[in-house]
């Protein structure tokens, strides 16, 4: 165990735990795990990063809200959903787990609507050809109505199937589920995919509203 209160600093190879207030610095190899606000192993680490800033050569697992692993998974993708939202995400991290960073623009509707979204997700490949994402993205909806605005919170789960018809092309297809929580009923006006709600807490005269109901995707991702 190597700790410390703000710097714990490897000038070598690590084996077991790294763990500072700020930073782990580990100018070589890390066999085991960082736990810090900003965690760096320059030649990878075998085992797992714990915060909000992780750089690693290449990793097993790195868990935050920033992750960079040149020797990662790196892909574009672009998709569409049950709102008739069009999306571009990025998704960044190692073999299993990801991190997704996502814009969205809504084609139908009277207001436009972007969505600026964070997620986590999981990879995992199931033939040469074959992989499924599980993913967890969270986007903050912007409308055309700014001054009515408060909370518009669209909270996704997509489940999909993953089919390799090129090298580094992919068309992947599932479904979703995605819950909707919003400071004034209609929201930011989404249109939902035949307008069936599972779930609908909302009152005009509540404060918070929750909507909930079944979607799919559909897209493609590279590189």
């Amino acid at each position: 165990l190597q700790g410390s209160g703000v710097l714990s600093l490897a000038t070598g190879s690590v084996t077991g735990v790294q763990a500072a207030g700020v930073l782990n610095v580990a100018t070589a190899s890390v066999t085991g795990a960082q736990f810090g606000v900003v965690n760096v192993a320059t030649e990878g680490i075998s085992g797992a990063q714990f915060g909000l800033i992780n750089y690693a050569l290449d990793s097993d697992f790195s868990f935050g809200l920033l992750n960079i692993i040149p020797h990662g998974r790196t892909h574009v993708s672009v998709w569409g959903d049950e709102t008739g939202t069009a999306h571009v995400s990025l998704k960044h991290g190692t073999k299993h787990f990801h991190n997704i960073y996502d814009v969205g623009y809504r084609l139908s509707g009277e207001d436009y609507a972007l969505h600026f979204g964070l997620g986590l997700g999981g990879h995992i490949p199931i033939l040469d050809n074959l992989s499924v994402d599980l993913d967890l993205l969270a986007s903050r909806v912007t409308t055309t109505n700014f001054e009515k605005e408060e909370i518009n919170l669209v909270n996704r789960f997509n489940a999909t199937l993953g089919w390799e018809i090129a090298p580094k092309l992919t068309v992947f297809a599932g479904p979703s589920v995605s819950v909707f929580v919003s400071k004034k009923h209609d929201g930011a006006s989404l249109p939902l995919f035949g307008d069936q709600l599972v779930v609908d807490a909302g009152k005009p005269d509540k404060e918070v509203n929750v909507r909930v109901w079944p979607g799919f995707v559909v897209g493609i991702r590279g590189l």
